[in-house]
């Protein structure tokens, strides 16, 4: 969804999510997929194998992120969270939807019910609104799967559960957020997917082809080498002077 609205090349969206290409993960990714790692056991990946030293010791960042889990576990151990108990990378699918959980765990303000947590890693300061966390009403796509993800919880199992992120800064900052879904949020939710769903299907109906393409859409994409598509060059643009 959040690929889709963003504007993505319906030729990519086929290559990533039909054809199932999968691109290299970024260094931050990486970080992030190891960091899931060493809090709760796994991650929706392999565990990454970060970039070592010439010596074969870990490297600055791999220590960096090794203190940072250490002290999210004494966070989500002090707020109670039964992590041995827990459903982890717990993933969900049906009616056409699918959705992978980091953590099914007990509430933190509730232990006679479960709740959904994500696990956040980022590189972002702790009051940056722009691009971190400090905002949470600007971050549509993490907003989204929140909508999502409680969602079809509830159309899975019949249940509405709680959802948190637990965001934790490379410096070693943390923000809980709970989210709370209304029913108008809801009814947004189900229209958006109402919207992707016809996006789709007239994207494969045109067979895929990209709308629009331009060199500057094209130029960072990863799918280059697959692309009978791809524009090269930028179009000359006129000006009358």
């Amino acid at each position: 969804m959040n690929a889709v609205f963003e504007q993505a090349c319906p030729y990519s969206i086929y290559l990533r999510y039909e054809k199932g290409m999968l691109t290299e993960p970024s260094e931050v990714m990486k970080r992030g997929h190891y960091f899931e790692w060493c809090v709760i056991g796994e991650s929706s990946a392999d565990m990454p194998q970060l970039e070592k030293l010439k010596s074969g010791a870990k490297s600055q960042a791999e220590r960096d992120i090794d203190e940072l889990a250490d002290i999210a576990k004494k966070i989500i151990d002090g707020y109670g969270i039964n992590i041995k108990n827990a459903l982890t990378q717990v993933k969900i699918e049906g009616h056409g939807l699918s959705g992978i959980l980091d953590l099914v765990a007990n509430d933190i303000q509730d232990n006679t019910r479960n709740a959904i947590y994500d696990l956040k890693y980022t590189e972002t300061r702790y009051d940056d609104r722009y691009n971190g966390w400090a905002d949470i009403e600007t971050k549509v796509n993490a907003k989204r799967q929140a909508k999502h993800y409680i969602y079809l919880w509830h159309q899975m199992h019949g249940e509405w559960l709680p959802y948190y992120f637990l965001i934790f800064g490379k410096s070693g900052w943390c923000r809980v957020i709970k989210c709370q879904l209304s029913q108008e949020s809801l009814d947004l939710h189900l229209t958006e997917i109402k919207t992707l769903q016809n996006i789709l299907s007239n994207w494969e109906s045109n067979g895929w082809k990209p709308i629009n393409a331009n060199y500057e859409q094209c130029r960072n994409c990863p799918y280059i080498a697959e692309c009978p598509y791809y524009v090269s060059l930028p179009t000359v643009e006129k000006v009358d002077v």
